[in-house]
């Protein structure tokens, strides 16, 4: 089945596109907490965390970097900053804090989110973001939880096309200071025809270990 955006080139909100498909299968499992989630939930979950973020101000082009050990939430981020045409910047949280000041203020963030098992790292920061947040607090529901629960979510994606930047990761900078690596929507496109061509397919589960901020 195609939709519009698929014939006009356009790129496609995966996470919509299996919400209307395949509503109660499950889509995400967190394994040290149980925690799952089905497309249709995901998609709305995602959705009111797209309504938050553009109450922040984030917008087609603006960078929201998550410095986050892999989990539930972090995903839930990423999906949102693509359906409002925003770039994922992955930070990579074995970097020291002086690391971090470096890549931060090269790309100039409009939000952080960060884990609060990180907030020794972020406390010792000295560059400055519009809008820093903490989740997945103890003793009760994070500041990101809080920011997200009652709002209506934004279910459509804005228009984008194939050469628009989804994400910005940084190179270790091993020569030099580390660069920034811009990763497209239609590079994550043939990222899953590749996949395919290894027959994977939506009855199969895929296990994450790698961070994910590493992409290959």
């Amino acid at each position: 089945m195609i939709n519009s955006n698929e014939q006009h080139g356009m790129v496609v909100d995966w996470l919509g596109y299996n919400a209307g498909l395949k509503p109660n299968q499950t889509a995400l499992i967190e394994l040290p907490s149980g925690r799952r989630q089905s497309y249709v939930e995901a998609h709305e979950r995602v959705g009111r965390v797209a309504t938050w973020l553009s109450s922040l101000g984030v917008g087609p082009g603006d960078r929201v970097g998550v410095l986050a050990l892999n989990s539930m939430d972090t995903l839930d981020i990423v999906f949102a900053t693509w359906r409002l045409g925003a770039v994922h910047l992955a930070l990579n949280f074995r970097l020291t804090a002086p690391e971090l000041d470096y890549i931060i203020g090269n790309a100039e963030p409009m939000v952080m989110i960060y884990d609060q098992a990180l907030s020794q790292t972020v406390d010792a920061l000295t560059v400055q973001v519009p809008h820093v947040i903490e989740t997945q607090g103890e003793g009760g529901p994070s500041a990101f939880e809080s920011a997200i629960i009652n709002l209506v979510p934004t279910l459509e994606m804005v228009p984008l096309t194939p050469d628009a930047q989804c994400m910005l990761m940084y190179s270790s900078g091993t020569t030099g200071l580390p660069k920034g690596v811009i990763i497209t929507h239609g590079m994550m496109v043939w990222a899953q025809i590749n996949a395919s061509s290894m027959h994977c397919n939506s009855d199969m589960v895929g296990l994450t270990v790698m961070p994910l901020f590493h992409i290959g």
